[in-house]
């Protein structure tokens, strides 16, 4: 797959988007990439279908991405090109990407072929690599398997997480305007207006609508949530200003900061802490950073999962004395221990299963 253009391709090898039913939305802080394609027979060998550009932002102000398919090989194949915004020109990278692509099932929307895997993409190789596996040719032509809907169409879909936010740069001809945030305690912090309209879509919304109260006031009220401390506001709106976040080991803070940068759509902050506390994980706090992560389908949570599912037995073995605290604070880790748990079980009983057919064989 070379470098697709921005626009839509003009090559024979490729069906244009006008030929291809395209449909994006955004679930969470994911890029959802739809489209619905015919089998295999009906488009020429070595075509690839490729999606309209779809992208977080108003046209030109994000990063654009398509989804390229190739049909009537084998198996299906696909790959995600990302165009850069219409204004960067420099070199440009994106990386820790979550992409996952999905092959859905007509008959049961429920049931999907999925493959997930962690990429980095640049303006020299803006494509993924090749995504394998989701289904053979031969599958999707077995209308008893049904997965195709009553036009004959397949229906594929990705979903790319960890995409940067283009938001404008600062705009110092306006005239200077002074933010206050109210903490508890009567304590208060002041910011420039500009720059948090100019780093984070939240405060720009915010501050330039009027029906939000903060854009008449100049106030933004805190003042009754408790984590919102003079140390973890001043972290967050001091990395606005110079990029730049040390939690020092500082696991409480670092949790409370990425809180407040997951609000405030502050992506590159969030990754900054998740990389920090990535640092720190071991087996004696990934309970504590899973409870804290559930939910946020970040990278951090898929890989305290998967020290749990590899080794939650002497986890939790190791913890015993303060499970139910740990469980009774947060009912929701307790619900995914247990899931993680039963997982583990069935696929020690599956593969103790196949390992006795195949002595069975042996014999």
């Amino acid at each position: 797959f070379e470098a697709m253009p921005a626009k839509s391709p003009s090559n024979a090898n490729v069906v244009t988007t006008r030929e291809v039913r395209t449909r994006s939305c955004q679930v969470q802080d994911a890029l959802r990439v739809e489209v619905l394609i015919y089998p295999p027979e009906r488009y020429p060998a070595n075509v690839r279908i490729c999606s309209q550009p779809v992208s977080k932002g108003k046209t030109g102000e994000g990063f654009r991405v398509r989804l390229i398919i190739v049909p009537n090989i084998p198996e299906l194949v696909a790959v995600l090109h990302i165009a850069a915004p219409d204004d960067v020109k420099t070199s440009w990278i994106c990386s820790n990407l979550m992409v996952t692509i999905s092959v859905c099932k007509a008959k049961d929307l429920d049931f999907k072929i999925s493959r997930s895997r962690v990429e980095k993409v640049c303006k020299d190789r803006p494509v993924t690599g090749v995504f394998r596996g989701l289904l053979k040719s031969s599958e999707m032509l077995d209308r008893h398997q049904g997965w195709l809907n009553e036009k004959g169409e397949l229906h594929v879909q990705a979903e790319i997480r960890g995409l940067p936010s283009f938001t404008p740069t600062v705009d110092f001809s306006q005239e200077l305007k002074v933010v206050t945030f109210r903490l508890a305690g009567d304590r208060c912090l002041y910011f420039d207006r500009r720059v948090l309209m100019g780093q984070s879509e939240y405060f720009r919304e915010m501050l330039a609508t009027s029906v939000w109260q903060e854009s008449q006031t100049g106030e933004i009220d805190l003042s009754k949530d408790p984590q919102c401390t003079v140390e973890s506001v001043s972290a967050l709106l001091d990395y606005m200003t110079s990029n730049s976040f040390e939690a020092h080991g500082n696991t409480d803070l670092a949790f409370v900061v990425r809180m407040l940068a997951d609000r405030y759509q502050l992506r590159q902050l969030v990754e900054e802490v998740d990389s920090q506390l990535e640092s720190q994980l071991n087996r004696e706090n990934v309970l504590s950073f899973f409870g804290r992560l559930i939910g946020s389908n970040s990278l951090l949570e898929a890989k305290c999962l998967k020290m749990l599912e590899l080794d939650g037995q002497r986890i939790l073995e190791q913890q015993e004395a303060t499970l139910d605290q740990i469980t009774e604070e947060n009912p929701l880790l307790a619900k995914k221990l247990i899931q993680v748990l039963l997982q583990r079980g069935k696929k020690r009983a599956r593969e103790a299963e196949c390992g006795s057919k195949e002595a069975s064989r042996a014999r």
